[in-house]
Formats: structure tokens, sequence, C-alpha cells
């Protein structure tokens, strides 16, 4: 059962439970009333018997109905009769039955009866334990009735309210949550590869708790699309990895044999002739593509890591010694500033150098191609971030743009007339290896900044671990 019929079984439920429980304590109020109306009437036929008793004797019929009269005038009665042995009505509110024969019978111990609207109280008058008369009221209800009646309009009134109440809730529960929900669910079973990119639109009459699964399914999202992109680019790196060694393996072996064929060739050469520069463009030419083929082969070689304690400022300052001539040459202007209490990381200093030459160089490279531009600066700055040291670089390029983002991280994409595309690829999978992360941020025609972030974790272990021996 959905939770909509669950929510609303349990109100109908509750609202047959109010309306059973309203229905008895009506009726058990009537019956209290009734009950008390009865102690009531017993107490005042009893003792207008009692006081009856000395004008039946002494036939004071006129001091008799004086006192029945004032009876009445004080309560709720309809009419109070007074009859003798004989059966003879000898006083009486109405007064045109005084002296008539009292059609009913006498009783001999007080009872009481109820009618639609009334109630008949009956009391015996004993003179000498003898049954010399009989005393009736009759009470009218109305008043007690109408008491009840409106004790039931109330009762109805608020549970006329409550059931407006539920009904309201009800919109309420449907527009805040089932169909918050409902939307919710539909956007996640439609997932598509293409919908993980595009935000969860909801209703504007959401609550917050639903906007919080739905900000919940975002991140999801995110981290699902970030792992998607994870393995498509693994996948496609292990294919040109896999390409790599077969196109190596095929071409490398003729290669070889056409280099050894050459020398041969050349060993038969007395005096050089055109023949002999042909010969030695095709070796140089042979090992432009024994270098290529080097290149190439990165995706397919896992670069063992030799890992030591390193300074990362060190090897950001040997980068930076190494591209002096270059950044200088194209008149960029590049600043660093290093954290001084940057501890060391556990990593393979080789390896670290090479992906901040990879980003240094895509940054010059950037900067070389906006000749417009007023200032070509780069920013490489360290410091700790967390239990990570984080080396960010930063330029005044011209920026990538958002799909270009998407894409950088993919071997042999590049935006570079003369760009291989593995420079980046390279890197990632660097600090991938060192349990690292790597990203880029860009805005269009401001610049590009380049993160990094290398685990301290581990290196402090090992201190830790050291320092206890």
């Amino acid at each position: 059962m959905r939770f909509q019929g669950k929510v609303t079984l349990f109100f109908t439920g509750l609202f047959l439970l109010l309306f059973l429980q309203g229905s008895f304590f009506i009726n058990h109020e009537r019956s209290i009333f009734h009950r008390e109306m009865e102690d009531k009437g017993r107490i005042l036929a009893e003792n207008l018997a009692e006081i009856s008793k000395e004008s039946i004797v002494n036939y004071q019929f006129s001091r008799l109905v004086s006192q029945i009269e004032s009876i009445k005038s004080k309560t709720d009665i309809e009419h109070i009769s007074v009859v003798n042995e004989r059966y003879m009505v000898l006083a009486d509110t109405r007064a045109h039955l005084e002296g008539w024969t009292y059609s009913g019978k006498l009783v001999e111990d007080t009872e009481v009866r109820f009618r639609n609207d009334s109630m008949l109280v009956r009391s015996p008058v004993f003179i000498l334990s003898e049954l010399r008369g009989m005393v009736e009221i009759s009470f009218t209800l109305d008043s007690l009735n109408n008491k009840i009646r409106q004790n039931a309009l109330i009762f109805l009134a608020f549970f006329l309210f409550e059931v407006i109440a539920a009904f309201l809730f009800g919109i309420f529960f449907e527009i805040q949550l089932v169909k918050p929900l409902d939307h919710l669910a539909r956007k996640v079973t439609d997932i598509t590869p293409e919908s993980l990119i595009e935000p969860i639109q909801l209703p504007r009459t959401t609550s917050v708790e639903i906007k919080r699964v739905a900000g919940s399914i975002e991140q999801m999202k995110e981290t699902l699309n970030q792992a998607q992109e994870e393995i498509i680019s693994k996948t496609r790196m292990a294919t040109m990895g896999k390409i790599a060694a077969d196109f190596a393996h095929e071409i490398r072996n003729p290669l070889e044999a056409i280099s050894g064929s050459v020398e041969i060739l050349g060993y038969d050469i007395g005096e050089r002739t055109e023949r002999d520069e042909y010969l030695t463009i095709i070796k140089e030419e042979i090992k432009n593509l024994n270098d290529y083929l080097e290149t190439f082969l990165e995706f397919a070689k896992v670069q063992p890591i030799n890992r030591g304690m390193v300074d990362i400022n060190t090897i950001i300052r040997d980068t930076l010694l190494l591209l002096r001539p270059l950044y200088t040459k194209k008149k960029i202007l590049c600043r660093s500033h290093l954290s001084d209490n940057l501890p060391e990381c556990l990593a393979d200093a080789g390896q670290l150098k090479r992906v901040c030459i990879n980003v240094l160089i895509n940054s010059i490279e950037a900067l070389d191609e906006t000749a417009g531009t007023a200032e070509k600066r780069i920013e490489i700055s360290s410091d700790r971030y967390d239990k990570s040291v984080k080396i960010a670089i930063e330029d005044t390029g011209a920026g990538i743009d958002p799909k270009g983002i998407q894409k950088a991280f993919d071997p042999y994409y590049t935006t570079k007339a003369n760009g291989s595309g593995i420079g980046l690829s390279i890197s990632r999978k660097i600090i991938e290896q060192h349990k690292g992360t790597i990203g880029i941020e860009s805005v269009p025609g401001e610049g590009t900044r380049v993160t990094i972030l290398l685990p301290l974790e581990e290196a402090e272990e090992d201190e830790e671990h050291s320092h206890s021996r």
C-alpha cells in the first residue's frame, strides 16, 4: 500500500474512533442527566407525599393546592397531582382536573417512568401504614434535551473542524510531501547518463526535508558522474595502452630491421654521395618514430613509484629554475608563494616534478597564445590543506570552456596546434598513483587554476612509527 493510502486509512480510523468516542460520551452524558433528574424527582415526590399527609387527614385541600403551585413555580414541572385512596384528584396544578377521578392506578412504592419529552414520578402517601393516596409529578425534559443537543452540536462542530483540518492537512501533505516524493522518485528512476548533469527541478512548495533529500541525490549524481567519467577515462587509457603496446610491437620490429638495413647500406658506401645523405635522413626519421613510440607507450607503462620523504617546496623551486629560461623568454611573470612550515610528503620526487613541469608548460603555452594580454602571470603556491599538501598553479591565460574542462584529462585531447594531449593524462595518472587528486577550475577570458592534493596521512603515520621505535 502506498504511504498516501496508509495516511488516509489512519485518518479514517482516527475519525471513526473519535465519532464512536463522541457518541459514547453523549449517551453517557444523557444517562447521567437522566439519573440526576430521576433522583431529583424521587426526592421531590417523596417530600411532597410526606407534607401532603396532614392536608389529606384534615381535608385542607386548598392548602395542598397552594403547596403544589408553589413547588411548580420553582422547577421545570409540567403538572403535579395529589389523589386519595378513592382515586379522586384532591389537588392538581391543572385546576380543571380537580375533583375528577384519576384514571391510573395507585402505586405502593416510588416509581419513575421516562417518556419522549417528560419524566413521570409517582410516590405513595402512607398514613399509619395505610395507603391513603398518591403524589404524581410530571417533569418536562426540554431543558435537559436542549443541553444534550447543545453538547452534541459542540461535539459535531469540533468533529467537523477536525475533518476540515484533516482535509487541509491532506492537501498540505499532498503538496509538500507526496507529489515532491513522486516527482523525486520518477527523476531517480529515469536517471540516464545525460540527466546526471541536469539538476532535479522540484516544485516551489516542496518542504525543506524533501529539498535536503534532493540535495543528497544531487551529490550522489555528481559522485556517479565523476565515477562514470573516471571509469571511462581509465577504460580509455587502458584501451590506448593496449593499442600502444600492440602498435609498438607491430612497428618497432620493422623499424629496427629498417634501421639495421640502413646501417649495412651505409657501410658499403665509400665516399659521401647523395644516396648517403638520404640514408642519413632515413636514420633520423627512424629515430623520430622511435621517440614518438616512446611517448605513445606512456599509457601502456605503469611507472614504478620510488617513494621517499620529499620537500614539495624544493620540487617546485627546482621546476621553476628549470623552466626559467622558457617563461623569461616569453616575458611571463612567474611568482611563487610557498608555505614555510610545510611538512615533508611521502612521494616520488621525479614523478611530481614531471607533473609540475607538465602543468607549468601548459600555463606558459596558454599565456603565449594570448599575445594581447596586459599582464602574463603565473602564480604557484604550496600550503597544507587538512591532511594533504596542496599545490596550486594559476595563470592569467585565455581560460578553458566548461566542455574543455570535462575533457582536459582525456588522452589525446588538446586544443593546441602541435599538442599531443597526453601531458595532463599522465599527470593525473601519477597523482592517482600517489592517492591524491588533481582538478582544474577555469573562467574563459580570465585564467585557469590547477589544484593538486597529495595526502600526508601515510607520511605522518610513518613518522610516528619511526618515533615510536
